[in-house]
């Protein structure tokens, strides 16, 4: 499984999706970074949603954390 980092609003997003025992599907996964006065913080989210390509869930977990960042899922929040 490989995973993928990008960087939005100086917090760091990386996407490790994995895959649904026994079956072809993934979900996205997440974990977002950030060093609040040089203290490291990471939270992990995932989606319930099914993928056909770990490249999708990539996309789609990329697009997650950036909604997550903006404050536009409620319920889910960086803080």
């Amino acid at each position: 499984m490989d995973s993928t980092s990008v960087y939005y609003k100086d917090f760091r997003i990386e996407s490790c999706p994995s895959q649904h025992a026994g079956t072809e599907q993934w979900k996205a996964r997440i974990f977002i970074s950030w060093a609040p006065h040089d203290a490291k913080t990471t939270r992990s989210f995932s989606s319930q949603d099914a993928y056909q390509t770990s490249e999708e869930a990539t996309l789609q977990g990329l697009a997650l954390g950036e909604l997550i960042i903006d404050g536009k899922i409620p319920g889910l929040s960086k803080d």
